[in-house]
């Protein structure tokens, strides 16, 4: 009988965690007790790290100000009533340390966030790509960490990721390496979906309109099929240069302000013969579209009797 108890008690721990399995067993596993107290300590400390904290002091490493000081106190509320319920169990005060964790918890997890939005506001264009960069990482791990639970194959993989993903954009952030790169990431991710759901919905329609159109006239079906193939390539270019110049004038501006300037020194550049005004339109399409600190021209004057 003691030896089919045990073997139950080890099939279960395969299924359990060991608080959870040995609080059940009888007689309690040693230290079961303990580790059920203080077993969610550190996920409660990576959560209140990763989705308060952080957000709270990025990318300058400090507050906004010193009022900011009192979201320590509510983070340490916050970490204390979550930690310390599970510690007491049931009861009147465990009850009243939950309610105060849940409550600061979700205090501060809005003050996070709310300081990412007034960084953005005020701070300048580098700290308005570096926000960019952690808010765009935080949408891809939330989206990723779903995926991941909804596909089997590869939730490892999507989960992984989605770990990975605010590190890599803070360190970016704080390199400024290709800093500015998410504004045509963001473009080009945003401009390449929209494309995609337009062709889709347009191919759809155009199969439903011949097949209520001709019936089965032209064939078992596949001439449609074709015929909506061929409307939607003939149309790709069109649609695409369409979405793209609209999406880039909204999330990608340096780019598209970049490539107006270009377009209009490239015909401003076609009826002007005088050097000056050639080197003066030079200079300013580059400082208008690149925004270096200093720009110069150097031009090479022919020496008679060279080529």
């Amino acid at each position: 009988m003691a030896s089919r108890r045990v073997d139950a008690d080890h099939r279960k721990s395969r299924h359990g965690s060991y608080a959870k399995v040995g609080q059940a067993a009888n007689p309690p596993w040693p230290g079961a007790g303990p580790v059920a107290a203080f077993g969610n300590v550190p996920f409660v400390v990576a959560v209140i790290l990763v989705l308060i904290w952080v957000p709270a002091i990025f990318p300058t490493g400090a507050l906004l100000s010193r009022r900011w000081r009192i979201l320590v106190w509510i983070i340490v509320a916050a970490g204390i009533g979550s930690c310390g319920s599970p510690i007491l169990g049931p009861g009147q005060t465990g009850d009243a340390l939950a309610a105060l964790g849940a409550i600061a918890f979700g205090v501060s997890f809005i003050a996070g966030l709310t300081s990412v939005g007034i960084r953005y506001r005020r701070g300048s264009p580098v700290e308005r790509q570096q926000t960019k960069w952690f808010i765009a990482a935080t949408v891809l791990a939330v989206i990723l960490a779903q995926l991941a639970f909804l596909i089997t194959v590869f939730g490892v993989l999507l989960l992984t990721v989605a770990l990975v993903a605010q590190p890599v954009a803070i360190g970016i952030a704080v390199l400024r390496y290709r800093l500015y790169a998410i504004d045509r990431i963001v473009s080009r991710t945003l401009a390449y979906i929209l494309i995609t759901a337009v062709l889709a919905m347009l191919y759809v329609a155009v199969v439903l309109v011949l097949r209520a159109a001709v019936g089965g006239l032209i064939g078992d079906g596949s001439a449609e099929v074709v015929i909506s193939t061929l409307v939607v390539a003939a149309l790709f270019q069109r649609v695409r240069s369409r979405i793209q110049s609209s999406v880039d004038h909204r999330f990608d501006r340096r780019r598209y302000d970049a490539e107006r300037t270009s377009t209009s020194f490239s015909e401003q550049l076609r009826d002007e013969v005088h050097l000056d005004t050639v080197a003066g339109g030079l200079l300013a399409a580059v400082g208008s579209s690149l925004a270096p600190t200093t720009s110069n021209l150097w031009l090479r004057r022919r020496v008679p009797g060279r080529r």
